[in-house]
């Protein structure tokens, strides 16, 4: 899994932050986006296709089982943590 680039990264954090829908033309560099919501959930849309992007429910919780992507997942949710501390 490639890292975000810092602009890409704060632009998932502070969509994931505020709860948001995430539009974009640039899909392949927020497929991140729509796993850190429960299967199902339409979190990110595309401008090209003008179609939410579906991961289904199987690739989820497969994705969601693999202990790279759950060490992955750990990393963004401690970062989420420390920004929330330093907001206060």
């Amino acid at each position: 899994m490639e890292r975000l680039e810092a602009s890409d990264a704060r632009i998932l954090y502070t969509a994931y932050d505020e709860d948001s829908i995430l539009v974009t033309a640039n899909v392949k560099d927020f497929m991140l986006y729509p796993l850190l919501f429960p299967a199902g959930e339409e979190r990110l849309y595309c401008m090209k296709t003008n179609q939410y992007i579906k991961i289904s429910a199987t690739s989820h919780k497969t994705i969601h089982d693999d202990s790279g992507f759950q060490t992955y997942l750990k990393e963004f949710y401690d970062q989420e943590i420390k920004a929330e501390g330093e907001s206060e």
